[in-house]
């Protein structure tokens, strides 16, 4: 049995390093290292992953909360503009962590990987309460623009982009708490603030670029109305924490135990010599 094994992934190795080796001469294998698209992929992963949990957590029946935060919601302004950014939120944390992957490989596949990891944990949380969001006066705003009429006013533009988001793409905002848009716009800033040691190689014109658009994300989420501003907080934080318990232990953590069978390997390929 121990033979039969052996052979087995003995000749699976073989297989597996033709096929790496066909891949990586293919033109295709060298435009997927060159512009290192495995992270890209990786991006998308990370979005299927939240968005099929998402879906999951919206069909399982659970209680539903409303919050009474009037005291600080209602005081922060509507801003139509903001939608600007916070449309964008399906296109700009891709780009980021695969722009990030250039020059920092390491952080970029942190940040990733933590934004799978919030999600779980909003998951959780989803599936334990349902926060709702009500947006009585935002809404009240916007139902006047119910009908396109100019791109050209672009206040007039947002306005009428806000009331479709309202009525037709998420008439009644639940799974607010945490706010998964402020969790992953956290990644994006994060990817413009050196978190460690060595890490100052992305480039400044980008560093400013995404910092400031994943600040509008988040700021976007509570100004048009689509999150209490403790959702935010919740989401922001929360993603805070999950990457520096990612970076700080589990990361290494994975790392040593890497090293200790690399180094189990090579002790056993001496003596078997």
């Amino acid at each position: 049995m121990e033979k039969k094994e052996n052979w087995i992934k003995r000749n699976w190795k073989k297989f597996y390093a033709k096929l790496h080796y066909a891949f990586v001469e293919s033109k295709f294998g060298k435009v997927w290292i060159k512009y290192k698209l495995q992270y890209l992929a990786y991006t998308l992963v990370m979005e299927a992953v939240m968005g099929g949990l998402y879906f999951i957590a919206t069909r399982i029946p659970t209680q539903v909360v409303t919050f009474n935060t009037a005291i600080i919601d209602d005081k922060i302004p509507f801003i139509s503009y903001f939608y600007f950014f916070y449309l964008f939120y399906y296109v700009v944390p891709e780009l980021a962590l695969w722009a990030l992957s250039f020059w920092d490989k390491k952080k970029s596949l942190n940040l990733t990987s933590s934004c799978i990891a919030i999600s779980v944990l909003a998951f959780i949380c989803y599936c334990s309460c349902q926060v709702r969001m009500v947006r009585p006066q935002a809404e009240a705003i916007v139902a006047e623009y119910a009908n396109f009429s100019s791109v050209y006013n672009l206040d007039t533009f947002f306005k009428w982009a806000i009331n479709l988001q309202y009525t037709k793409l998420d008439p009644i905002p639940v799974n607010c708490m945490p706010s998964l848009h402020c969790a992953v716009s956290c990644a994006v800033v994060l990817t413009a603030i050196p978190t460690g040691k060595g890490e100052g190689k992305f480039p400044i014109g980008w560093r400013i670029f995404f910092g400031l658009f994943g600040l509008g994300i988040i700021l976007s989420t509570f100004i048009i109305k689509q999150h209490y501003f403790f959702d935010a907080i919740a989401g922001t934080f929360g993603f805070v924490l999950v990457y520096f318990i990612m970076k700080l232990l589990v990361v290494p953590a994975i790392d040593k135990h890497r090293a200790k069978k690399k180094l189990e390997k090579e002790q056993l390929a001496i003596e078997n010599q």
